[in-house]
């Protein structure tokens, strides 16, 4: 199932990518992971967040926390709530995003936030990677 997204932009290599994604997180269900790290094909972590996931997260009192992503796309800039700090482990804190971001290239997703992003997933509206909220 596929609807337009406003610019109008479809293509096989972005469903493609929106159903691995959506596979990855029915796998989450089956196997009962609490939480998985999605990267694009070309992610690079930087050192932080490689040690964040070697040590692991303190806490998953999250559904999605992204590690990557072009904050200057078309999307413009993404704001956070300062207000909202909590620590994510390895030096490292995350905070409550006001928007989504554009261009996503690495994320964390709970279990919660899989089941959460599996019962919105159909029709698809947009690519897997832009989030407007």
């Amino acid at each position: 199932q596929w609807e337009l997204n406003p610019s109008g932009n479809r293509t096989p290599g972005s469903v493609g990518t929106y159903m691995s994604q959506m596979g990855v997180y029915q796998l989450m269900l089956e196997r009962n992971l609490p939480v998985a790290l999605v990267l694009e094909d070309d992610a690079v972590l930087l050192p932080p967040i490689r040690a964040l996931l070697q040590a692991g997260c303190r806490t998953l009192d999250f559904d999605i926390c992204y590690l990557g992503c072009d904050d200057e796309g078309d999307a413009g800039f993404i704001y956070l709530d300062t207000q909202s700090a909590f620590d994510l482990g390895a030096g490292l804190t995350a905070y409550v995003l006001s928007g989504g971001p554009y261009c996503l290239h690495a994320y964390l997703i709970t279990r919660a936030g899989a089941e959460k992003r599996l019962a919105e997933a159909f029709p698809i509206r947009t690519p897997i990677d832009h989030y407007s909220r």
